[in-house]
């Protein structure tokens, strides 16, 4: 009977809509001709009966957004029935499992996972499909092992092909930095036809850390094209162009990475660092000046600031900028150095 509730839902849902389409399709509303004035008096009313019918037509549509979920239970040697009613349309196990997840409830997913495991049987298709949702709500609370024991059961054992499995294995092996086994398994989903957004993201993560900056330019550029104002990705993309050594490039990416949304420091940083590979101190400058804001304590803002201001003969702010650097790291001797040099220049002396 467990089986089969579901199938005696929608045998009593066709026999009700019939019943009741072929009574209210008969008794139609009276239409009201058109007139310039309408008043109380030469409205006509409609009939008690079609506005019943019509009330037990928004009936059967409310009771339509329910779902009736009947499970046997056995307690004190007798059975009973405990009827749960879900205010929500019809939906699957798999679809109430994946708003149960876009909630962040993962621990009770899992323990829906197992209550289900225990009434499918071994042989039942439905197993790999189970196994892929459990290990994805365990490496949503980073149990990155047991997700991928349970990934690799389901594709393995159960023989699973389902493409959004691949994708799965693709990221936790992506998140373990075994980057060619997550490049298999992404292009293996990619194949299947699970061509989303998310995973080109990181499939283009993964051909930037395999050192393949093409691959990885198409992938982000690909994603472009959909959302086309998401900082992020031009951030991305700029990475690429700044590993590939297309300098100009990068700098118009992060530009446009802060243009739209994504003004952190690393943003910033990557400018700072390209304009100062290109030697344009003014805007690097600028850059660090605007790490700074961020963090105050920015190790390489204070150092790169001090190393530009030595260059350009700035020597009292080089200074400070060092010390600056030296205490939020003591023990790195590149600047203990520079200040010791610095200290001991003649210039420096004769303003001392």
């Amino acid at each position: 009977m467990l089986d089969n509730h579901s199938h005696f839902c929608k045998r009593f849902y066709k026999w009700f809509v019939q019943k009741l389409r072929n009574r209210v399709v008969i008794m139609e509303l009276p239409r009201q001709p058109m007139r310039s004035t309408r008043t109380k008096q030469n409205m006509q009313m409609p009939n008690k009966l079609v506005l019943f019918y019509l009330k037990l037509y928004k009936a059967y549509l409310l009771f339509k957004r329910f779902w009736l979920d009947v499970e046997l239970r056995w307690k004190r040697k007798r059975s009973f029935y405990i009827i749960r009613l879900y205010f929500s349309a019809p939906f699957s196990w798999r679809r109430r499992m994946e708003l149960l997840e876009h909630r962040q409830k993962y621990l009770q997913v899992i323990e829906s996972c197992q209550r289900r495991l225990r009434r499918l049987q071994a042989s039942s298709s439905r197993l790999a499909e189970l196994y892929e949702i459990w290990g994805r709500n365990l490496r949503n609370l980073n149990q990155f092992d047991e997700a991928l024991q349970m990934l690799l059961f389901a594709k393995g054992q159960l023989k699973s092909k389902s493409p959004s499995l691949w994708y799965e294995l693709g990221l936790i092996y992506f998140i373990k930095k075994n980057y060619p086994a997550a490049r298999h398994a992404m292009e293996k989903a990619l194949q299947m036809g699970y061509d989303t957004v998310s995973l080109r993201i990181h499939l283009g993560k993964i051909y930037y850390q395999m050192g393949m900056l093409t691959r990885a330019e198409e992938c982000f550029k690909r994603v472009l094209r959909i959302y086309p104002r998401e900082g992020s990705l031009y951030f991305l993309l700029g990475i690429v162009y700044k590993s590939n050594v297309e300098y100009h490039l990068a700098i118009e990416a992060f530009k446009n990475a802060i243009k739209y949304g994504s003004n952190q420091k690393e943003e910033h940083l990557g400018l700072a660092e390209i304009y100062t590979r290109l030697g344009y101190w003014h805007e690097a400058i600028q850059e660090y000046k605007e790490i700074l804001r961020f963090e105050s304590n920015n190790f390489i803002a204070h150092y790169f600031l001090g190393w530009i201001y030595e260059i350009q003969g700035r020597e009292d702010e080089a200074i400070q900028e060092y010390l600056c650097a030296n205490k939020i790291d003591p023990n790195d001797e590149d600047t203990k150095q520079k200040l010791i040099r610095l200290l001991a220049s003649p210039v420096i002396q004769e303003e001392c």
